[in-house]
């Protein structure tokens, strides 16, 4: 069964990307950059410190690092499940909707 949650998330915006790691889990959220579910609180947090970019469309994720591509502002990576992000200007690409 699924169920909606939605404490935390910013009201009339669009969830852009979801995606799970190990027992984390997180979204992008249109123009409020990426959230990560606290299932002690039973709500979504920001976790954006070191965004420059807040419009996160996909994540992917290597055995160390979680990545967040961002539309126009390139490509972000975390080692601590989101608590500070840093860029990647080698990956400073246009556009990116996937990443795999």
């Amino acid at each position: 069964e699924l169920t909606q949650h939605s404490a935390g998330l910013p009201a009339g915006k669009q969830v852009r990307a979801i995606y799970s790691v190990g027992e984390a889990v997180f979204c992008g959220v249109e123009n409020s950059g990426c959230f990560r579910w606290n299932a002690l609180d039973a709500k979504w947090e920001p976790v954006n410190n070191g965004l420059s970019n807040l419009e996160v469309n996909t994540f992917s994720h290597d055995e160390r690092f979680l990545y967040a591509a961002t539309l126009n502002g390139g490509v972000f990576v975390t080692a601590d499940e989101g608590q500070s992000w840093n860029p990647l200007p080698e990956l400073h690409l246009y556009l990116i909707g996937n990443l795999a």
